[in-house]
């Protein structure tokens, strides 16, 4: 019996690393970069070898508890200066939606007190119940809880509106720009990696990635699987890094 799609595709990234019976490509994802930011060092990953691509791609949604009264962006604001320090903002502690709520505070010069959790789940959660009135995560958990009502969309990170919620805009639509909150997955291999086995190892999964099986499956996670060459990917880890540092300066997080 001949291989399947996916064991020649195994197959072909296995061959492709320097000794096939022990892999060891590495998934990194966007919140590598935020722990080590805020701990004060930069991240060693951009030294790496990332061969590409990015295997999942999302954004986040900025959203409130339908019990503050306000529908814009622009209205929490207001709305937000208008009380100061009565609405509380909350998300897991140290990653991508913790630095992006407290640097929308201060780019709005507004007294939103963040809660630390310790997962999105309990932010959520608290978020349902209206514990908290404002947070961030992504389009995979939020999606359903905004069709359904139980949330209210301010805004999406992403380039585009969501085709889900043609009425809610981007960030950068509403005005604010610099707030880098998207959610990614990609590949790096071992430092000593040769780069004729790093272009081996991009091909077979960006060809793995090109197949319509692969894209369903990562599409029902929320996600979106992007092509790129290692050489792209570098410079998206750098773009990211520099990005990150940015805004984690700007906002002031600390993790002590």
């Amino acid at each position: 019996m001949g291989l399947t799609t996916k064991e020649t595709q195994l197959a072909q990234v296995k061959s492709a690393l320097p000794n096939p019976n022990a892999p060891r490509v590495n998934i990194v994802a966007a919140m590598l970069f935020t722990f080590p930011l805020l701990l004060g060092v930069i991240p060693a990953v951009m030294f790496n070898n990332p061969f590409g691509p990015i295997i999942g791609f999302d954004s986040n949604a900025l959203v409130m508890h339908p019990g503050v009264p306000a529908t814009t962006l622009q209205a929490l604001v207001q709305y937000a200066k208008a009380n100061p320090g009565k609405l509380t903002s909350g998300a897991t502690v140290g990653i991508g939606p913790h630095v992006c709520l407290e640097l929308f505070r201060v780019k709005t010069g507004t007294d939103i007190v963040f809660i630390p959790y310790k997962g999105a789940a309990p932010a959520v959660a608290d978020l349902l119940g209206g514990q908290i009135q404002i947070g961030m995560t992504s389009k995979a958990v939020l999606l359903p809880l905004i069709q359904e009502g139980r949330l209210r969309a301010l805004a999406v990170t992403s380039e585009v509106r969501w085709p889900e919620l043609p009425d809610v805009p981007t960030l950068r639509e509403a005005g604010f720009t610099g707030i880098p909150a998207y959610l990614w997955f990609g590949l790096l291999a071992p430092l000593r990696t040769p780069a004729a086995a790093i272009d081996k190892l991009n091909a077979a999964v960006n060809e793995g990635l090109s197949s319509p099986e692969a894209r369903a499956s990562i599409a029902k996670l929320g996600l979106e699987a992007r092509s790129m060459t290692p050489l792209e990917f570098a410079t998206k880890l750098s773009d990211e890094a520099h990005n990150w540092e940015a805004a984690v300066q700007e906002s002031g997080v600390k993790i002590d």
